[in-house]
């Protein structure tokens, strides 16, 4: 069975907007595949954290209530205080 994610859309970009998502316990994510365009997202922290996920790993995507099968294609995490800090899904 699937691990699945419940993810929002973005629109905010940049240093200053990511760092205020970070501290509000959201990490930034992007959708992207062959033929779509790219999909910029949150991911909540504490269903990151249950999840632990691993570099190519297929997962489910929950975004307004469609179900997205994808793979972690890049997955960045903070080594000093081991916490994901941003991810990259792939559709699969």
């Amino acid at each position: 069975m699937s691990k699945e994610i419940m993810v929002t859309t973005r629109t905010e970009t940049g240093k200053g907007a990511m760092g205020r998502a970070r501290k509000n316990g959201q990490v930034p994510a992007v959708l992207y595949g062959k033929g779509t365009e790219n999909v910029m997202l949150y991911a909540s922290v504490g269903e990151l954290d249950s999840a632990r996920l691993t570099k190519g790993e297929e997962v489910t995507l929950v975004l307004n209530g469609e179900k997205i099968a994808v793979y972690v294609a890049e997955l960045q995490v903070n080594y000093m205080k081991s916490q994901i800090v941003h991810l990259d899904f792939c559709r699969a």
